[in-house]
This record gives structure tokens, C-alpha cells and sequence, in this order.
């Protein structure tokens, strides 16, 4: 089988979990290098690695985001609390 066709048929996989194509194709692009071009491993289990590639690397995204936020959370707090203060608070004379 072909490359494309072999494409196709995994897009349709994850297609049919409501996944679209662009999400899935840096995943399977990234899975066919580890693999070297074995389609084989990609294709086994009804895709089985592609799909937990995906939802893996979709984890990683959320894991990333949430540490992001949290360590900047408290920056942007205490900036808003310091500004809400000094317009509260007048400066001593």
C-alpha cells in the first residue's frame, strides 16, 4: 500500500474519534520518523500507537498550559493587587 493511502486510512481512523486531520498529522508524522518508516507499528491495533501518540501529546499541551498559568498567576495577582492597593491606599506625606 501507498503512503497516501496509508495516510488516509489513519486519518480515517482518528477521524472516526472525532479527531481532525491537522492535529493528528504532526503526531504521525513524528511517530513515522521513531519508527522509520514502519507502518506497520503504526497500523497495528487499529492504530492503536497513533491514537496514544495523540492523546498523549494533547496531555503534554495541558500539562505545559497549567504550569505556564500557575507560575504566572501569582505575578498577575499580586501586579493587580499592588495597583488596586496604591489607588486605595494615597501615599504618605
Amino acid at each position: 500500500m501507498a503512503t497516501r493511502e496509508r495516510a488516509s486510512c489513519a486519518f480515517k481512523a482518528t477521524r472516526a474519534l472525532g479527531i481532525r486531520d491537522e492535529e493528528v498529522k504532526p503526531v504521525l508524522l513524528n511517530l513515522l520518523k521513531l519508527f522509520d518508516k514502519n507502518w506497520e507499528l503504526i497500523e497495528a491495533e487499529d492504530y492503536r500507537a497513533l491514537i496514544d501518540a495523540y492523546f498523549e501529546s494533547k496531555e503534554s499541551e495541558v500539562d505545559f498550559a497549567q504550569s505556564f498559568l500557575y507560575s504566572h498567576c501569582r505575578f498577575f495577582t499580586d501586579k493587580f493587587l499592588w495597583e488596586a492597593c496604591q489607588f486605595v491606599m494615597p501615599a504618605k506625606t
